[in-house]
Formats: C-alpha cells, sequence, structure tokens
C-alpha cells in the first residue's frame, strides 16, 4: 500500500478566500438530529474547538450522504455565496452526489496533534502548503505510521467557518486532480484530526490530518 497519499496546494486559495465570506450556518437541513447526532463524533473531544468540531460533522454529512447535502447545503451556499458555475463546481455535485454511507470520522488525537503543530508553525510564518517550518509532510507525519495505515492532509487558507472551509476544499477550484475533494471522499478513511489557527497572511488556515486507524 501507498504510504502517504500527498496533495499540494499552491495559489488555489486566492480564487475562493474572498467569495465565501462568513457563512455560519447552525442547522443543517435535510438531516435529522438523530443522524447530526450520530455524526457529530468530535461534539465531546474537548481537545477541538467548537468550530474544529463542527469541520468534522460537516465532512461526515457529506460522507453520509452527498446527495442530500448537495441539495440543501451545498447548492444554497453556493448561490448565497455567489460562486461561479464553473467545471468544478459541477463536477463536485456529480461526485457529491456519488458519495454515500462513507465511515463517519472520527477526532484522532495524534491527527490533531499534527494538524496543530502544522497550521501553528504555517500561521506564524505565513507559509503555505505542505511543508513549513515544522517540515516536510514526510518528515512531520512519519511518525503517525506507526499508528496508522497511511495518511492525508488538506491545507485551507482565509477562513475560521467550517462550513466556508469545508466547501472551498470540496469544490477545490483551480486544483488538477481535486485533491482535497479526494481526501474528504476517500472511502477509507476513518480517523482525522483539525486545527484551526491564525495566519500571518490570511487571517486563518486550517489544517486536516486524515489516517486510517491500524487494529490493535
Amino acid at each position: 500500500m501507498k504510504k502517504f497519499i500527498r496533495h499540494i496546494s499552491t495559489a488555489w486559495l486566492l480564487l475562493l478566500v474572498t467569495t465565501a465570506g462568513s457563512h455560519a450556518q447552525e442547522a443543517f437541513p435535510g438531516f435529522t438530529r438523530s443522524q447530526i447526532k450520530e455524526l457529530h463524533t468530535a461534539k465531546n473531544d474537548a481537545s477541538h474547538s467548537k468550530e474544529e468540531q463542527k469541520v468534522i460533522l460537516v465532512m461526515n454529512l457529506v460522507r453520509h450522504n452527498g446527495t442530500v447535502f448537495w441539495d440543501s447545503i451545498a447548492a444554497p451556499f453556493i448561490r448565497e455565496n455567489e460562486i461561479e458555475n464553473s467545471r468544478y463546481v459541477k463536477s463536485l455535485e456529480r461526485d457529491m452526489k456519488e458519495v454515500r454511507n462513507l465511515p463517519p470520522l472520527k477526532p484522532d488525537q495524534i491527527l490533531r496533534r499534527a494538524a496543530q503543530k502544522h497550521a501553528v508553525s504555517s500561521g506564524r510564518a505565513g507559509t503555505l502548503g505542505h511543508d513549513s517550518p515544522a517540515g516536510s509532510f514526510e518528515s512531520r507525519l512519519k511518525h503517525v505510521l506507526k499508528t496508522h495505515h497511511f495518511v492525508l492532509e488538506n491545507c485551507d487558507y482565509g477562513s475560521n467557518d467550517a462550513l466556508d472551509i469545508v466547501m472551498n476544499l470540496l469544490i477545490d477550484e483551480g486544483i488538477p486532480g481535486v485533491g482535497h475533494r479526494k481526501n474528504i471522499f476517500h472511502p477509507d478513511i476513518d480517523a482525522v484530526g483539525v486545527s484551526i489557527a491564525p495566519h500571518k497572511s490570511y487571517d486563518h488556515n486550517c489544517v486536516q490530518v486524515f489516517g486510517q486507524l491500524k487494529s490493535p
């Protein structure tokens, strides 16, 4: 199995940072209270902030039922924020409607610490992408392979709002291969760590580190 699946982000963030704005959506139409309760796996995880917990919930909602998420959350978000109906938006609709019943992501302390280290280091230095003063992608995350089969990472810049962050990564405007989207839709991941930190150049950055836990 290929141990590292790497997606490198470059200038993609400039395409959506100014359009997403601050969209604090507390309710998730289309999903029942029981579904939200079940998929809010990080709700009682004190290591994640409320907004970081919500990032995990939003990803779990789309992994649970992409069609419902598109119709009730994604499509209205795109209209309200006047996001261009580009080929990336069109491909997201197609891809999202094929997603259903993927395993919910559970908060993981090892992945959380890895995400936080990169988010804080990148934020202080004002750097972008998967290499930072904390180290290269491979060096930073090598230790994760002791407890997880593989590791994936997403980085987003410009927002500290959960829905904005996840939608930006899902649309993945300007990223050939839509690597951020594929990471969120990866069928084999079952664990995640999320960190939102201040960023010197873009106000905020969010790092998501995904993995698949090894059996005890």
